[in-house]
């Protein structure tokens, strides 16, 4: 308080400890530095690879879609602005499939409609002459005396032959104006078992067994009971045709659910459709892969004596009741037909919406 020292504090840091210490500090910045470079890297690296990965699988599902190759998707999930492209190019490939099915049925359906035509004609102009030939024939039958054996058994064969004929020409008719369905609620199991009836007896002299897959609690859907009856008897006979030397028909019929994605503006969404899928898998001498895509081409039969119309009628009926076909097989293991018919449900539905 008077102003004079009383004591000295000396406080000293070595200049190599400083020195020392500076050293240290830097070397650990350093090294920290260098490390968040390598981790920066690395991650860099990761996440360049990854999508590298990604857009050269979209590169190389892009070049098979431009080879016309609709069969493919890309699998990428994520809620990423990649997993968005992804979806929307799926979405893309689904609505090119769709194109290219209906650009198909269309020319399909024009070859069609001028072979029809023709076909309707030239079985007006070929069944009156039939029928005079057999009218004629029978009343010669009736004229010959019981021991003109020889004549009345040439006769006979005329008649068979006729009746043979005037069967295609109705084919042909079936085939060039098919009828006009009367859709009503049916359920469908009942006329398959009625139809599996009529022909009961050919599958025990061929030593045919049958199967039966059916789902339980179906509903109904519309359909004109005749048409159908026709459809199932066609297939049903083809694979009684394909196992000459027995086997095994198994009939399934059970519910089908397809999602149908499509994208509108802010969100993607999807529709459901319900449908009854029936398929006759057989165990018979198979198509080859060649001869698949020709099945439901009219006048293309793999079977001698055939007329090359059953399956074609069955694809106009099935067309008409808003259904689909398809057909698998494989040489010497067997063929299946697979129908898909919507449910009277939706059908009903979009009948209202319409109206």
């Amino acid at each position: 308080n008077d102003g004079r020292v009383k004591g000295v504090i000396f406080f000293g840091v070595s200049k190599r400890y400083t020195f020392k210490s500076a050293v240290g500090a830097g070397q650990f910045w350093f090294w920290l530095i260098m490390l968040g470079i390598f981790t920066a890297a690395i991650l860099s690296y990761t996440i360049a690879r990854r999508i590298s990965k990604r857009v050269s699988l979209f590169a190389e599902v892009a070049r098979s879609v431009a080879d016309g190759k609709l069969d493919q998707e890309i699998s990428l999930r994520g809620k990423d602005e990649i997993g968005d492209l992804a979806s929307a190019f799926n979405l893309m490939i689904g609505r090119l499939r769709q194109m290219r099915k209906l650009e198909e049925e269309l020319r399909r359906k024009d070859r069609l409609a001028a072979l029809g035509e023709l076909s309707a004609g030239v079985a007006h102009e070929v069944r009156n002459p039939l029928g005079i030939i057999k009218s004629s024939a029978q009343v010669l039958q009736n004229r010959l005396k019981d021991k003109e054996v020889k004549s009345r058994e040439l006769i006979s064969f005329i008649i068979e032959e006729t009746d043979r004929l005037n069967k295609v020409v109705t084919n042909f008719l079936d085939f060039a104006r098919p009828q006009k369905p009367n859709l009503e609620k049916r359920k469908i199991i009942p006329i398959l078992d009625k139809t599996l009836g009529l022909v009961k007896i050919q599958f025990s002299e061929r030593n045919i067994k049958v199967v039966r897959n059916y789902k339980k609690g179906l509903p109904p859907a519309m359909i004109d009971e005749d048409l159908m009856s026709q459809v199932f008897l066609n297939l049903i006979t083809n694979a009684l045709q394909a196992m000459s030397e027995g086997g095994i028909l198994t009939v399934t019929v059970r519910l089908k659910v397809e999602n149908q994605k499509f994208k509108t503006e802010d969100k993607n969404s999807s529709t459901e459709t319900n449908f009854i899928e029936i398929s006759f898998r057989d165990t018979g001498c198979g198509i080859p892969e060649t001869e698949l895509s020709k099945v439901f081409n009219p006048f293309f039969s793999i079977r001698e004596g055939g007329t090359g119309l059953g399956l074609s009628i069955v694809h106009k009926i099935i067309e008409t009741h808003g259904g689909e076909i398809s057909v698998e097989s494989q040489v010497g293991k067997g063929t299946t037909f697979t129908l898909k018919l919507p449910v009277a449900q939706k059908t009903e539905d979009k009948r209202q919406k319409t109206d």
